[in-house]
């Protein structure tokens, strides 16, 4: 949530609650120090609340937006990227050549070349949210490219996946995987206000979220298949996650080059050359 993945609208009474239930378990618990259990309790419940109305407070001014600020409406050009991007993986997906089954289980085949792709360290560094100074058109390429050899290995994953479970976490027979991506991408990029300033994305901190999750989803998947089946579905869901937020990551590099001036992409492109 402090990285700025999401933001929530928070009014006054939100936190003028647990704030008035805290200052009323406090004065009983000093006036009688055998106070019962349940006092200690609600001053327990109070403060998690209160916790938790200053962890969307911080969410919000992390993301550069007022407390009270509303996500973005989504609007019918981002939903375009997002269908474009989905269709895009659909289809490097499909033509994705599978291991011979001497070689291994394709799942965790896929999920292993996700954990080796690996992005120019220069362009993440010169692409961080607050780097100063032009782009270059050269590093945002590069790592889109990289971005999208790592969600096409979790797309040719998750279908994989979706023929071993009794009960995948969307359904198949009503939506395709291609819609719950873009769906889902959107909540993201608007829910953090994204859309406005796609550079706000923080591209390092993305990939190594990749990283350690993928390597969850792989090590699960080889615990389900071992017959410990609710990982099998905890593999799914953490792969589903993480194509979700490459999809996101994808996405904002294209709403980003469309924002680099005509000028900047040779000058930034001469600069780290």
């Amino acid at each position: 949530m402090l990285a700025g993945e999401v933001t929530y609208r928070v009014w006054c009474e939100h936190g003028e609650q647990p704030s008035a239930a805290m200052r009323r378990a406090i004065t009983r618990l000093s006036r009688d120090p055998t106070a019962p259990q349940g006092d200690l309790l609600s001053l327990s419940i109070a403060a998690v609340d209160l916790a938790s109305v200053l962890v969307r407070l911080a969410a919000n001014a992390a993301a550069s937006g007022r407390a009270g600020d509303a996500p973005e409406q989504r609007s019918a050009a981002l939903h375009a990227k997002l269908r474009m991007a989905a269709a895009e993986l659909e289809a490097r997906a499909g033509n994705v050549n599978q291991p011979p089954r001497t070689h291994g289980d394709p799942v965790a085949h896929h999920l292993a070349a996700g954990l080796r792709v690996c992005p120019s360290r220069g362009a993440l560094k010169r692409l961080s949210a607050g780097s100063p100074g032009h782009v270059a058109e050269a590093d945002l390429k590069g790592l889109r490219q990289a971005w999208l050899d790592l969600a096409t290995h979790e797309h040719v994953a998750i279908m994989a996946l979706d023929g071993q479970l009794e009960k995948p976490c969307y359904d198949r027979s009503s939506v395709s995987l291609s819609t719950v991506i873009a769906d889902t991408a959107a909540n993201v990029i608007c829910g953090a206000r994204l859309v406005g300033r796609p550079a706000a994305f923080r591209h390092p901190r993305a990939w190594r979220h990749q990283t350690l999750a993928l390597t969850y989803a792989l090590e699960g998947y080889v615990a389900g298949l071992r017959g410990h089946a609710p990982r099998l579905a905890q593999a799914h869901r953490i792969a589903l996650t993480r194509l979700v937020r490459a999809t996101v990551a994808i996405v904002l590099i294209d709403l980003r080059r469309e924002t680099l001036p005509a000028h900047a992409a040779p000058i930034a492109a001469r600069k780290h050359g």
